[in-house]
């Protein structure tokens, strides 16, 4: 099924379809789950297409609720796999993972364990990796550490630690990762600090290293500016020197440009030098059709010898007419014309799930389209469950595509995700099975075999169940205001609103009846907060 993996800052946000071993791995090392504003990797190429806001790839159909009359929840407990032992030709069990939550239904625990791991025989059930997750009085996760079974010790050894630190408003000021080492301690690694102007824009990202078990010493920082529209114009790289912050050669300095309508034209990116100074190296530029959709991407270099931009390559899109990018191609320029060099495929259902997506490289000697190391193809049920997963590769030989692994996922359709309690983003509906074949002797075989199993749990349904007072929020679907309605009550409460991927869209304190505006969040899918000084419930709601 397709999982949403939100990649903030300068990557693009990506729908990739994962079997359930990949989702749990995830869950077991949430260093690859990227957080509001937290850059993980700063080596990152200033210039890259992907900062611009058109090159999100990713499904377009719209977030929608399941109604339900469920008085419990189903909460996951664990997810147990079967694998295909060749010599026996007989399904063993490989893999369970076990799923805590707390009272308030944030993960604390998870506990993956291995049937006859480590030469370990009989059907013996050992520990081999966990994942312990902490949050605030507010529900934020603040804390996350992972751990791998010692066989020899006997005992855990903690893998990759990492610490969050909010503000009020719930963004990022700060995010620590640690490294455990042989006598079972948690060592420094990477610290990361972000600082915000009064619109909540990211000011500055500085990176820190912990120098000679003493303290945090400055590694790197960027600065970032805007105009008035709040729109970023600038990203300047330093260096720490001696205590000093200096001009970066490394990470040099991004520019961006606006038309007088707020769109992208063009990001420039250069280069700094104690001789030079700031020397052009690399420019985007950007054309659209008449709709606002990116037609084309140029990339330039610049030519120090004449002082003008040479071309480089060039990336041009189309698009269904429901607005879906439906084919991406990739032309290089040998200084006289453009050659193609690759193309992507796309489609979508009726619906908006994506359905395909095969790469292909242009081959100058054959003159033709040749397939890549993969193609994607997937299937959706009526409510947009991934259904059916394939992956192909492409056989040169035979000049075709050639089926490599697919998986098929099932589900109990009396519940949805709002009658869950699961670790990760769901669909729809609740996954039961999913079974994963490979393909080998021209025919497909099973190779694994997965259950879930849930536990049910008696859920707050409501506002009213948690606060008393007959508290309400309505309405739910919204499209410009919501109304919290704290009924008798006469305590002060905060709403917040999150994004799927966590991060605080709105958060305002409330005291007796408010209309709180919605008007500035985009459509789509939120989770709401309301707390007082000693409770919590949290729930869903979709602007419309």
């Amino acid at each position: 099924m397709f999982l949403s993996i939100v990649l903030i800052g300068q990557k693009s946000t990506v729908k990739s379809s994962w079997s359930v071993l990949d989702k749990v791995q995830r869950v077991e090392y949430p260093l690859e789950r990227i957080r509001s504003l937290k850059i993980s990797d700063k080596s990152f190429q200033f210039y890259h297409r992907s900062n611009h806001p058109a090159f999100v790839i990713t499904d377009y159909k719209n977030e929608q609720t399941i109604s339900s009359d469920k008085t419990n929840k189903q909460r996951l407990d664990s997810i147990v796999t079967q694998k295909l032992d060749q010599s026996s030709n007989s399904y063993l069990k490989f893999q369970k993972t076990e799923f805590h939550f707390d009272t308030h239904l944030n993960l604390t625990q998870t506990i993956t364990y291995s049937w006859n791991s480590n030469g370990i025989s009989g059907n013996q059930l050992t520990a081999i990796y966990k994942g312990d997750y902490v949050y605030d009085a507010s529900g934020k996760n603040v804390s996350n550490a992972h751990y791998k079974w010692n066989f020899e010790k006997k005992g855990w050894d903690g893998v990759v630690k990492e610490e969050y630190v909010f503000n009020e408003n719930g963004d990022t000021l700060s995010y620590i990762t640690y490294s455990g080492d042989e006598t079972g301690q948690w060592m420094y690694g990477i610290k990361e600090e972000f600082k915000f102007d009064h619109n909540r824009n990211l000011k500055e990202h500085i990176y820190y290293n912990w120098i000679h078990q003493s303290d945090w010493v400055g590694d790197s920082k960027y600065v970032f500016s805007y105009n008035d529209r709040g729109e970023k114009t600038s990203q300047v790289g330093y260096d720490n020197h001696h205590n000093q912050w200096l001009l970066s050669p490394l990470f040099g300095k991004l520019e961006y440009n606006y038309n007088s309508t707020g769109v992208l034209t063009s990001m420039i990116y250069s280069n700094w030098s104690m001789d030079n100074g700031f020397t052009f190296l690399i420019k985007d530029s950007y054309q659209y059709y008449s709709n606002g959709k990116l037609f084309r991407d140029i990339v330039y270099h610049w030519d120090i010898s004449t002082k003008k931009w040479s071309k480089k390559n060039r990336t041009e899109f189309a698009y269904d007419t429901n607005g879906y990018l439906t084919l991406e191609t990739n032309s290089d320029w040998d200084s006289v014309k453009w050659v193609k060099r690759s193309k992507t495929k796309y489609a979508f259902d009726m619906k908006g799930n994506r359905t395909l997506e095969a790469i292909f490289n242009w081959d100058p000697d054959s003159n033709q389209w040749e397939g890549t190391s993969a193609k994607f193809e997937s299937t959706y049920d009526y409510n947009g469950n991934n259904t059916f997963f394939i992956l192909s590769e492409w056989d040169s030989v035979n000049r075709r595509w050639v089926g490599s692994n697919k998986s098929e996922i099932f589900f109990n359709y009396s519940y949805s995700m709002n009658d869950m309690i699961f670790p990760w983003i769901l669909d729809y509906n609740m996954p039961t099975e999913e079974n994963d074949y490979y393909f080998t002797d021209n025919k497909w075989t099973l190779e694994k075999k997965t259950k879930y199993f849930y536990t049910e749990q008696e859920k707050p349904s409501s506002l009213t169940s948690v606060f008393g007072n007959n508290m309400s929020l309505y309405p739910n679907p919204a499209s410009d205001y919501v109304t919290l309605n704290p009924g008798l009550s006469t305590d002060q409460f905060v709403f917040e609103l999150m994004d799927m991927q966590g991060k605080t869209c709105l958060k305002v304190q409330i005291a007796g009846k408010n209309q709180i505006s919605l008007m500035k969040l985009p459509k789509g899918l939120y989770i709401f907060r309301v707390s007082n000084t000693n409770k919590v419930f949290n729930g869903k709601l979709v602007i419309k």
